[in-house]
C-alpha cells in the first residue's frame, strides 16, 4: 500500500506543525527506515544540514527511525537504488525541483518510486515532483515529466502578493494548479484528503485559446464586446482568464438564443456554455475600444470598476491597467 504526502512547506526552524505532526504519527511508527532523497545533489553541506534538521523535526513528534540515510552525488546510483527498495519511507526534500527531478532521472530513480510500497512525503520541491507532469515558474516556465505520483500539480507556499498571484495566472494558463498555503497538506492513500486551506485553479486559457473561442461563437463580432480578464489577455496585458465574459447588444442577445441555450442567473448574466457568460448591454463608444479586430471593454471603464473593487486577485490587474493607462 502506498501513502502519499504532499507538504506544501516545513517550518525551518519549528519543524512539523501539530496538524501535520499528527497525521504523520498516524502512519509512521517507530523503528522504521527513511530515506532523503536531496534537491540539490551536489550542495552537499546544505543537504547535511537540512538531512540533520528533518531528524530533529521527526523526534520533536516522537517518531525515530532504525535507519536514516541521504542520497545525494556520496552515494552511487546502483546504491541509492537499493536504499530506495530497501526503506520504509522515501523524503523528498524541498529546494530546486528541477534539480531535483533531474538528479531522480540522472540516478533512474524514478519508477521505483513511483512502484513504491510504503509511505512517501514530499515537501515544497518534492511535492511539486510527484505530479505526473510539473509545471512552475522559476526566473521562467519550466514544463518537465515528474514522477507521476499524483495527477496533481501542487504550487507551494501560497501567500497573498500580487506577484504570486501573477505566476498563478501564469502557470495556470498551461495547466490546472492546486494552491497551498504553508500548513496546509495532502494525504493520498485508498482517499484524497486536503487539510486545512487549498485553492483548485483550473486551467486558464492564453491569447490563443481565447481567440479561438471567441471565433466559435455564434454571433456577429458587431454584436458584442469583451470584458474584465479576457480583453486583458487579447490586448496582451494579462496572461490568461478563466472564461470569457460578453456584453452583448439585443441584437447580439437574441443572436445566441437561437444557437445556444442560454440560461439566466440570479444577477442578470446569461450562461452561454462552460467557458463563457454574457450580459445584456448598450454599446456606446465611452464603453468600448476596437483592438486587432475585436470589440473590448475600454481600459478606462474598467479601470473604474477596478478602484473599487475588494477582491485580492483584482489588485495585480488594478496595477497593470494603470500602468497601461499612462503609457
Amino acid at each position: 500500500m502506498q501513502i502519499i504526502y504532499m507538504f506544501s512547506g516545513v517550518d525551518k526552524e519549528k519543524g512539523f506543525s501539530k496538524e501535520q505532526g499528527q497525521y504523520l504519527k498516524k502512519d509512521i511508527k517507530n523503528n522504521m527506515s527513511i530515506c532523503f532523497i536531496a534537491s540539490t545533489f551536489d550542495n552537499i553541506d546544505s543537504n547535511d544540514i537540512y538531512f540533520i534538521k528533518e531528524i530533529e523535526f521527526f523526534k520533536n513528534i516522537g517518531i525515530s527511525f532504525k535507519d536514516e540515510v541521504l542520497i545525494d552525488s556520496r552515494i552511487s546510483k546502483e546504491y541509492a537504488k537499493e536504499i530506495i527498495k530497501n526503506s520504509d519511507i522515501i523524503f523528498l526534500m524541498g529546494g530546486n525541483p528541477y534539480l531535483q527531478m533531474k538528479s531522480i532521472n540522472e540516478y533512474g530513480l524514478k519508477n521505483i518510486i513511483k512502484n513504491k510500497d510504503g509511505i512517501i512525503i514530499g515537501v515544497s520541491a518534492g511535492s511539486i515532483n510527484m505530479a505526473t507532469h510539473v509545471c512552475y515558474k522559476d526566473e521562467k516556465i519550466l514544463e518537465y515529466d515528474g514522477i507521476g505520483l499524483a495527477d496533481i500539480n501542487i504550487y507551494p507556499h501560497l501567500e497573498n502578493s500580487s506577484e504570486y498571484i501573477k505566476e498563478l495566472y501564469e502557470v495556470s494558463a498551461l495547466r490546472s494548479l492546486t494552491a497551498l498555503p504553508n500548513d496546509s497538506f495532502i494525504r493520498i492513500s485508498d482517499t484524497l484528503e486536503y487539510v486545512n486551506d487549498y485553492y483548485l485553479i483550473q486551467k486558464r486559457m492564453n491569447k490563443k485559446e481565447l481567440t479561438s473561442l471567441i471565433e466559435a461563437l455564434k454571433i456577429d463580432k458587431e454584436e458584442f464586446w469583451v470584458l474584465s480578464s479576457s480583453a486583458l489577455v487579447l490586448r496582451d496585458l494579462f496572461p490568461s482568464a478563466g472564461d470569457l465574459d460578453i456584453a452583448v447588444t439585443e441584437e447580439g442577445l437574441k443572436q445566441l438564443k437561437k444557437s445556444y441555450n442560454l440560461k439566466m442567473k440570479d444577477n442578470g448574466w446569461y450562461t452561454v456554455n462552460d467557458k463563457v457568460e454574457c450580459m445584456l448591454d448598450t454599446k456606446e463608444p465611452w464603453k468600448v475600444e476596437k483592438h486587432e479586430g475585436y470589440y473590448l471593454e475600454s481600459l478606462e471603464k474598467y479601470f473604474e470598476y477596478l478602484k473599487t473593487s475588494k477582491r485580492d486577485k483584482d489588485k495585480i490587474k488594478y496595477e497593470i491597467v494603470k500602468n497601461a493607462l499612462n503609457r
